[in-house]
């Protein structure tokens, strides 16, 4: 599929998984450069910033962002779409933040395709924040954090348009 990358654990090792119950990533990943979290509304502001700051940026990848601007209590009220369905265990959207919080860099969402086996990964970053390699770090701590929590994950793929060639330089460098 064009734009798809796929990743495979070092190692396939199974455990028992009730099929009632999913496991969940954990809501705080941190790298050396940022913070990736669990969604939260009292973050709204801080990326209400960041999609206006970048909207024509991203109309060129992002269909949602045909829809932006979002009034900040209706973008609230989706952010605690997201945080509900992280705790679900429906979906697991991230922000992502620099160390220091002071701005949102942008999103990475982990996708549940496959109840037991495949996941899928998509982002956005601001603008501003775009070829300084912090997609790359986020995805990649997302992606370890994915095989972690879930043994029997076989493949995490990134979803991308091919024709934005930052964005589907970053499986490359993942390996």
């Amino acid at each position: 599929m064009p734009g798809s990358h796929f990743f495979h654990p070092p190692s396939l090792w199974h455990s028992f998984v009730f099929p009632f119950m999913i496991s969940l990533p954990p809501a705080l990943i941190t790298t050396p450069r940022l913070i990736i979290r669990r969604r939260d509304p009292s973050d709204t502001a801080l990326f209400k910033d960041a999609v206006d700051s970048s909207l024509e940026h991203l109309r060129q990848w992002m269909p949602w962002a045909h829809e932006e601007p979002t009034p900040l209590e209706a973008l609230r009220e989706r952010i605690a779409g997201f945080a509900l369905n992280f705790e679900e265990g429906r979906e697991f959207v991230y922000g992502i933040l620099p160390r220091d919080e002071s701005q949102a860099l942008g999103c990475l969402g982990l996708h549940l395709r496959n109840e037991e086996t495949d996941r899928e990964i998509g982002y956005w970053l601001r603008v501003s924040a775009t070829g300084q390699g912090f997609i790359t770090e986020a995805a990649e701590a997302v992606t370890t954090a994915a095989f972690g929590t879930w043994p029997d994950v076989q493949t995490v793929t990134i979803i991308c348009d091919p024709a934005n060639a930052r964005s589907a330089a970053v499986p490359a460098r993942l390996g």
